[in-house]
Formats: structure tokens, C-alpha cells, sequence
């Protein structure tokens, strides 16, 4: 004879086997669960990725996120003008997932990816200092230049637990943002500000040694050359520049030493052998102007330049004693 369970037993029965997931039909409270405890599941995998730098790996758990989240956002709203609570909240969360994967694909240098997700974030409402920052850093690297600056104000209004020389960088990126309109005055007071508020105000010291060059400001260039020398020591494009300006001001001596460095720092450029060989024939050096000619010959001169900024520091030699 069959048995069939009957009352209790059924409803016990039935009980067992919705805990283990063995009926198909599914409430709705239990779907809510499960789809709850998948996010909390890829938020934690993604925040385990960002830890190790598998940033990659981080942003294909966000892309899930975030494509379940439009997905319920639209489920929710269906286009209308006004939000309700629940919707406010889904738009948070989806807003929070852009953040984050925006973040990733910044730290890959990805700036087009990044920028799409932090300009979304913010058109859900999202707001916060590092966000104001990102969008203000992503601007000014796509030349937005006023758009860069309004986001690095709201930044340097509040800086309070920022460390100084983060708020120096701020200042300077407002000072790359100020040089792209042309404001020559703000970008000056935005690289004092960076050099005045940094623990380490080396870096800033070059960007403003730069800056003094191009305006044609010959000592000044070299004072902040001098300064970032004695902080940290100089790179060879800091050496070729501050010996640009020594010829300027017909400091050749001084020039051909900062010249010596470059070429001590890469011996396979041409360029700084031809302005080294500049700096000697204008202090009646022919002999040694000579034989930088005959290295150039030699191996070529290359015009533009391009330098290694991160090449290690060296100390320039007496160029009377090289040949």
C-alpha cells in the first residue's frame, strides 16, 4: 500500500527540503535573501581583489553589481521623474558599485573607463571629497580644465584629515588646470601653496623651477633647482634645465657642469653632448667643445630630447677634468 504523508508530516516534509533548497518555487522573501547574500558575496570578493591589486579581477565582480543594480533600478523606476525611497536606495548602492570599479580602473591607468563610471556616480547623487577629487584629477587629464577646477575646490575647502601632501598634489593639478586657460597668476599661487603646505616639497619645487623657465624668470628657475638639489638632489631634466638657464644668463661654466651630469646620467645621448659642446665653445673651451662635436657625430644628436625624469640623482663633474 502507498503512503502517501499526510498533515504535520508534510508540512515538516516540505520544510526540510526548502531549507536545502530542494523546492523550486521559491518565495519571495527567500529570493530576496539569496540575491542579498550574492551581493554581499561579490562586494567582499571585490574588496579582497582591490587589497591584492587584482584590480581586473575586482572590476568583473563589479560589472555584475552594477548590472544588476540598473537592472533593479529600472525594474523599480520605469523612467519616471520622481524616486521613491526604495529607489533611492537601489540608486545609492549602484552609485557606490560605480565608485568603486571607477577607482579600479583608475589605479589601471584606464582615465576614459574611470571617468564614465565616476561622472555616473555622480549623477546619482553621490557625493564625497574623494570623489570631488578623482573627477577634478580625470578633468584635468582630458584637459576639462575648468570643470577639473570647480571639483578641486570643493576639495580644498574642507581638508581637514588629508595629509599635506596631498593637499599639495591637489594644488598642483590645480596648477596644470590653471596653466591650460592660461592663468598664469593662479597657477604661480597654486604651486606656492603646494611647496608652503608639503612635508616634501621637492617635486613641487621642479614644477615651479619649470614654470619660472618658461616665462623666461632665469634665476629664479635656478634658486628652486638649487632648493629641490639640496632636498632630494636633481633628476637630468632638472640638471638640463637648470643648465639652459645658466646659458641664459651666460653662466657657462656653471652650464657645462649641469651638462656633464646629463651626459654622466645617459651617455648615449647625443643632445646633452651638443649642449654640453655649447656651453665649452662660449667658454673659450674649443678643445673639449671638440670632441663633444666629434660624440655627436658619433652617435647622433636627438633634438627633442625625450628624458628619463626618474633616472637617479648624480653629481656634476668638473668638466675640465673629463677630456
Amino acid at each position: 500500500m502507498s503512503f502517501y504523508p499526510t498533515g504535520l508530516l508534510r508540512l515538516l516534509l516540505s520544510s526540510i527540503f526548502f531549507s536545502f533548497g530542494l523546492i523550486t518555487h521559491e518565495s519571495p522573501l527567500r529570493a530576496e535573501s539569496l540575491k542579498a547574500f550574492d551581493s554581499e558575496r561579490k562586494q567582499a570578493a571585490a574588496k579582497v581583489y582591490e587589497e591584492k591589486k587584482m584590480f581586473k579581477a575586482a572590476i568583473g565582480e563589479y560589472d555584475q553589481l552594477a548590472a544588476a543594480g540598473e537592472k533593479e533600478l529600472k525594474r523599480l523606476n520605469g523612467g519616471k521623474m520622481t524616486w521613491s525611497q526604495e529607489e533611492l536606495k537601489v540608486a545609492r548602492d549602484l552609485a557606490k558599485t560605480l565608485y568603486k570599479r571607477g577607482s579600479c580602473y583608475r589605479r589601471l591607468g584606464a582615465w576614459d573607463e574611470a571617468m564614465r563610471d565616476f561622472e555616473r556616480c555622480h549623477s546619482y547623487g553621490y557625493k564625497g571629497r574623494r570623489l570631488d577629487y578623482f573627477l577634478g584629477e580625470g578633468y584635468a587629464h582630458f584637459g576639462k580644465y575648468n570643470d577639473a577646477l570647480k571639483h578641486l575646490k570643493l576639495v580644498l575647502a574642507n581638508p581637514d584629515s588629508l595629509d599635506r601632501d596631498h593637499i599639495a598634489s591637489i594644488y598642483s593639478i590645480c596648477a596644470t588646470a590653471y596653466d591650460g586657460i592660461g592663468d598664469q597668476k593662479n597657477k604661480l599661487e597654486s604651486l606656492n601653496k603646494a611647496i608652503a603646505v608639503a612635508e616634501k616639497p621637492a617635486r613641487f619645487l621642479k614644477e615651479r623651477a619649470t614654470h619660472f623657465q618658461n616665462t623666461k624668470q632665469w634665476q629664479k628657475a635656478i634658486d628652486d633647482y638649487n632648493k629641490c638639489e639640496s632636498l632630494k638632489g636633481l633628476t637630468v631634466s632638472s640638471y638640463y634645465g637648470r643648465g639652459r638657464c645658466y646659458m641664459e644668463l651666460a653662466r657657462y661654466e656653471e652650464a657645462a657642469l649641469d651638462f656633464s651630469s646629463c651626459v654622466e646620467l645617459e651617455p648615449q645621448r647625443g643632445g646633452y653632448y651638443a649642449a654640453r659642446a655649447g656651453a665649452y665653445e662660449k667658454a673659450g673651451k674649443k678643445d673639449q667643445a671638440l670632441a663633444d662635436r666629434r660624440k655627436v657625430a658619433e652617435i647622433g644628436e636627438d633634438f627633442e630630447l625625450p628624458l628619463n625624469t626618474n633616472r637617479s640623482s648624480a653629481k656634476a663633474r668638473d668638466p675640465s677634468k673629463k677630456q
